[in-house]
C-alpha cells in the first residue's frame, strides 16, 4: 500500500501503544546546517488508539530510518 492510498488513522488498534503511524513534512523555513542553509523534514510519529503524538524527530535531509533513528 503506497501513502497516497494510505488513510490516516484508521488502522484497527485494541489498546494504547499497540499500532502506531509516522508522516513527515518538509519545513517551511531554512536552517544552517553545517554551513549549508537547508529545509528541513520533521517526521512525527502517532499512537493510533488515542491519537497522541508520541515522538518527532527533525533531519536536515530527506527522512529516513536511519536519519530519523538518529535524530
Amino acid at each position: 500500500m503506497t501513502c497516497a492510498h494510505d488513510i490516516f488513522g484508521k488502522r484497527a488498534a485494541s489498546w494504547r501503544n499497540c499500532v502506531g503511524e509516522a508522516d513527515h513534512v518538509q519545513a517551511r523555513l531554512l536552517v544552517d546546517a553545517d554551513g549549508d542553509l537547508v529545509r528541513p523534514w520533521v517526521t512525527w510519529f502517532i499512537d493510533i488508539a488515542t491519537k497522541v503524538i508520541t515522538g518527532t524527530a527533525v533531519t536536515p535531509g530527506v527522512p529516513s530510518r536511519t536519519s530519523v533513528k538518529s535524530g
